[in-house]
């Protein structure tokens, strides 16, 4: 059966991507569609809460998941099924939060601690009433309380709040070697405009130069910050190239924890790694990275018509 919803509403935030934790006290407003009236507001106020349904809009067809993963990719969570979990990877994208109420103006309905990025449609809002909460304790697992840790944290800064282009920079950092959350277009842009070893390369290269290697990512929230990929044959050797961090992401700890996963990668426990670098040699030796006992045994042939 297919079903049609219409958006009542859309979502004023400071935030304008996805983001993982630190929602707490954050205001949003919810603008009702022009074809509702204040009416359809009236009598909110006197609720203190409302229940929110919204549309995960920006998620993708083929990344919907119908069965099991980790939660937020995590393989120290236990893999559970998407209707044991929160994620916005949903069948039907629905997103369902608890708001505080603050005001209401107009078509306007002002809330605070809507986990929902700018410009999210609304599909419904309703009133909390203590009747409709649990009436037995409410149980969970250990690795729910762990993923929520830092969600309902307050972010602290001027006026509260962290600027929007500082905002993901708080969130927990996590390595990734699936390629489908790779921003191929991030990488590339990186690697041609301001890489001193891939300046200029196309498009085209990126996407090859991925599809032959064994890559990871290294995100905050949903937003990739780091990268690195693997030349290996998975038995024996492996070429370590590309590695950065995006300049307002260094100092962190980003790199040293991309190379530590691919170093520990049960698919590459047998694999001896090689690498070139002009200037990290103290980050590869800290993880037992050495000079070659025999440089002179080895031969290199670059390519004609290529810098890297």
């Amino acid at each position: 059966m297919d079903v049609q919803l219409t958006a009542i509403g859309f979502v004023e935030s400071i935030r304008p991507h996805v983001e993982d934790d630190f929602w707490g006290g954050e205001e949003a407003c919810i603008t009702l569609a022009p074809d509702f009236t204040a009416e359809a507001l009236e009598g909110v106020s006197d609720f203190s809460h409302v229940e929110v349904l919204f549309l995960f809009h920006e998620v993708e067809p083929a990344k919907i998941v119908r069965g099991a993963r980790h939660p937020r990719k995590n393989d120290a969570w236990p893999a559970v099924g998407i209707f044991a979990q929160r994620g916005k990877n949903r069948p039907n994208r629905i997103g369902s939060t608890i708001c505080r109420v603050l005001r209401v103006d107009g078509t306007k309905l002002f809330v605070t601690e809507l986990d929902a990025i700018n410009g999210t449609p609304v599909l419904d809002i309703k009133p909390v009433m203590a009747e409709f909460l649990p009436r037995q304790e409410v149980r969970q697992p250990d690795w729910s309380r762990q993923l929520m840790r830092n969600y309902w944290l307050p972010r602290q800064g001027a006026a509260g709040q962290l600027p929007v282009a500082q905002m993901a920079t708080m969130g927990e950092y996590r390595v990734s070697a699936d390629p489908d959350e790779l921003d191929v277009e991030m990488i590339h842009r990186f690697l041609s405009k301001e890489s001193h070893w891939a300046a200029g390369i196309s498009l085209e290269g990126v996407r090859k130069s991925l599809s032959n290697s064994f890559c990871f990512g290294g995100f905050v929230g949903e937003a990739q910050v780091a990268f690195g990929r693997l030349v290996t044959d998975y038995t024996c050797f492996g070429y370590v190239r590309d590695v950065f961090v995006l300049p307002q992401y260094r100092g962190r700890g980003y790199a040293r924890q991309l190379i530590e996963s691919m170093l520990s990668h049960p698919r590459l426990e047998d694999v001896t790694f090689l690498l070139r670098t002009s200037g990290a040699h103290g980050l590869y030796e800290r993880l037992g990275f050495t000079q070659p006992s025999n440089p002179e045994n080895f031969l290199r042939r670059a390519p004609g018509r290529a810098k890297w």
